[in-house]
């Protein structure tokens, strides 16, 4: 009897051992977030400025400024905003650092929903006003400042996890973008102007 013992309390304490190595890769060894928050870290990175060809934009408003994190709950509902006050510049492979870099914040843990937001303008920005609200209705009242690029990613927390290395960054998206039209052999087609429109303080 005392053998069986011994043997389920080795048993024990070898679960509890593997039990205790698992841990998620995008939360570190030790956490220094607030009660009620958690820490995440991923890549993240603009695709390069070629693929947009405009004189719209001011010297300084073509890397990522700032980042932003818009936490919503698992409905869907706003909970608050953090910012990203650590980042890393030399996490990226390739290219200008100013385009991407490591990040890491600390989130409520209740969040599920993530919108990353680089160079937003939050200045007219009451989180009072939006608590509890759908990700449609506070992201659709955001205006970008003119001039200024605005990137963006819509990630849940567990999506950020396979986001943690220079080699699979999130791939943030502009708020302008590049227009390619391309016409299949044969089809008739006649291209009579363009016409572009533009509103420089808003988007």
């Amino acid at each position: 009897m005392k053998g069986i013992i011994k043997i389920a309390v080795a048993v024990a304490t070898l679960i509890g051992f593997s039990v205790s190595c698992t841990r998620d890769i995008i939360i570190p060894d030790v956490n220094d977030a607030p009660e009620g928050y958690r820490t995440i870290e991923f890549v993240a990175q603009v695709p390069d400025m070629n693929q947009v060809q405009t004189k719209a934009v001011d010297p300084d408003g073509g890397g990522v400024q700032n980042m932003t994190i818009f936490c919503f709950d698992a409905n869907s509902l706003f909970i608050t905003t953090v910012n990203v006050t650590d980042i890393i510049r030399d996490e990226i492979v390739a290219g200008n650092a100013s385009m991407g870099g490591k990040f890491k914040v600390n989130i409520p843990d209740h969040s599920e929903y993530l919108q990353l937001v680089g160079n937003q303008n939050l200045q007219y920005f009451n989180e009072d006003d939006y608590r509890g609200m759908s990700e449609v209705e506070v992201m659709s009242a955001l205006e970008a400042s003119a001039g200024r690029m605005i990137y963006w990613a819509r990630k849940t927390v567990d999506e950020l996890k396979g986001h943690n290395t220079a080699s699979n960054p999130v791939l943030l998206t502009r708020n302008q973008a590049k227009f390619t039209l391309e016409v299949a052999s044969g089809v008739p087609f006649v291209q009579n102007g363009w016409i572009v429109v533009n509103t420089n303080a808003y988007g």
